[in-house]
């Protein structure tokens, strides 16, 4: 069972996305 390479794109580009969000919103605390 093989991810198709968009489906994993838009998965660690998400993660990227809630990481960088994660990170601005402890910067603002």
């Amino acid at each position: 069972m093989s991810l198709p390479q968009c489906t994993h794109e838009a998965f660690t580009r998400r993660l990227v996305v809630d990481l960088a969000r994660t990170a601005s919103a402890r910067c603002r605390a």
